[in-house]
């Protein structure tokens, strides 16, 4: 049988078909407990035989008590703070329901395959027409992607925002924590077409690259976004 969703401190012993449970302190007056079935006839350990072959309990707790003797292993104390009344017997090997898994949020889906690869993060990211029109919806919305090349390179992109303002690029090298002298930052005017164009003073693969909105809450467009090398191929990605 599968191990128990929960059981208090324990340890066990087989002799032949039969097992034995030790749970520590859990008895009267802070005696141990013991649960004994016999896996032949009960392989689902359903049906506690303690009460009905006290001798075999003993034979086998002394099993117990010899191995945890000669390993000098640590056994659990009594807790001093335990309060019986409280203590619910029949929940011992239930299973507690668990919590759903946890789904990034719509904003954050980064299976969209129509971003080629990137991955929108604080903020909602929509395709049509060749243009990404992306909406923030935290403080430091940013588009990311494995970068693929090694710098020293330039990165350029053609964008728009209704408000303009600033944001920045930042390359997170692999192994290394984020670094200031990793950002660049760039300024866009109000409402026009405009082409960034950025030099990355990087030592080394980019790593993963990110392109950051330069306002969190206003629709920002993005028509494409290229990545040059001083050395080796280049990457550009057109939405």
């Amino acid at each position: 049988p599968g191990v128990p969703d929960w059981l208090p401190p324990a340890v066990s012993v087989h002799s032949g078909d039969w097992k034995l449970i030790r749970l520590f302190h859990a008895g009267a007056k802070g005696t141990h407990r013991h649960l004994l079935f016999n896996l032949k006839e009960d392989l689902g350990e359903k049906q506690n035989l303690a009460a009905r072959e006290p001798e075999r309990v003993v034979e086998l707790d002394a099993l117990i008590e010899t191995f945890l003797r000669d390993t000098k292993a640590v056994v659990p104390l009594p807790n001093p703070a335990f309060d019986p009344s409280k203590y619910r017997r029949e929940d011992e090997g239930r299973a507690k329901p668990r919590p759903a898994a946890r789904t990034r949020p719509a904003a954050d889906d980064a299976a969209d395959p129509r971003l080629k690869g990137w991955k929108a993060r604080g903020c909602a990211a929509d395709v049509k027409d060749g243009i990404v029109t992306l909406n923030g919806s935290d403080g430091t919305p940013f588009l990311g992607v494995g970068a693929g090349v090694s710098g020293p390179a330039t990165v350029a992109f053609r964008i728009r925002g209704d408000a303009g303002g600033s944001g920045k690029v930042e390359w997170l090298q692999p192994g290394a924590a984020p670094k200031a002298e990793h950002t660049v930052p760039y300024t866009i005017k109000a409402g026009a077409w405009q082409t960034v164009t950025l030099r990355l003073p990087a030592d080394g693969p980019l790593g993963i690259f990110r392109l950051y909105l330069p306002a969190a809450r206003q629709p920002v467009d993005i028509d494409w976004i290229g990545l040059t090398p001083d050395a080796g191929a280049s990457r550009r990605w057109d939405f």
